[in-house]
């Protein structure tokens, strides 16, 4: 009690910015409580150790003036975890990466030599042989995409922010220019609707999606 706030909760470096929003927040006689607007700070215990908070300020109008009820909750723990999930998310981000290096150089070479042999000795091969060498190259080719699967979810943790007002009639016009040669092999027709929505979303992630959905509905259909 009689202590200066600044003084006793924050170190000096944020001492003048904290004391600035408040006055911003008194000059513009803002009504109401600012307690939903949590703020994350760094505060000052009693020993002059550095910690985490997470902030929330009330403003109390008392005898022709305002006062601040200041809100603090020790973040510090949930700072730590962050920071080692961070750091084991990269480390396995890493390790994914390595592997799959790894792993697709052997599968490049079974396909391959697959296709080399169906080529070769079509004429020495029977029909049951070549189906064999077929469900070889097809296996090969669905586990390399498994690979790129778990790559591309390895490095969801480096999404970019929202992109506020983001097309999805030009995400899916991209899209099926991309799958261009696969809609006239089957000859799909496929209808667009007018007034799509915006989307407030990564874009890389969205036209993904967007792209596994038409892909797949060109893939699993009925021929004719």
């Amino acid at each position: 009690l009689g202590q200066n706030m600044d003084e006793l909760l924050f170190p000096k470096e944020t001492r003048r910015r904290a004391q600035d929003n408040r006055e911003r927040y008194e000059h513009s006689q803002e009504e109401g409580s600012m307690i939903g607007r949590r703020l994350e700070a760094t505060a000052l215990r009693k020993n002059g150790e550095l910690f985490d908070v997470e902030t929330a300020m009330q403003a109390i109008p008392l005898e022709g003036k305002t006062v601040f009820a200041i809100f603090l909750q020790d973040i510090t723990a949930r700072k730590r975890a962050q920071e080692e999930l961070a750091a084991k998310n990269k480390d396995l981000e890493m390790l994914l990466y390595v592997t799959s290096h790894d792993l697709r150089e052997p599968l490049r070479s079974i396909e391959s030599f697959a296709r080399l042999v169906n080529d070769r000795y079509a004429d020495k091969i029977d029909d049951k042989g070549k189906d064999f060498l077929r469900r070889i190259t097809e296996g090969t080719k669905r586990l390399d995409r498994l690979i790129e699967d778990v790559l591309m979810l390895s490095r969801a943790q480096r999404t970019l922010e929202p992109i506020a007002g983001l097309s999805s009639a030009d995400l899916v016009a991209e899209v099926l220019k991309q799958l261009e040669g696969k809609i006239e092999a089957t000859k799909a027709r496929i209808d667009v609707k007018d007034n799509l929505p915006t989307l407030n979303a990564d874009r890389r992630w969205v036209r993904q999606a967007v792209y596994n959905l038409v892909a797949n509905a060109l893939k699993f259909t009925k021929p004719n």
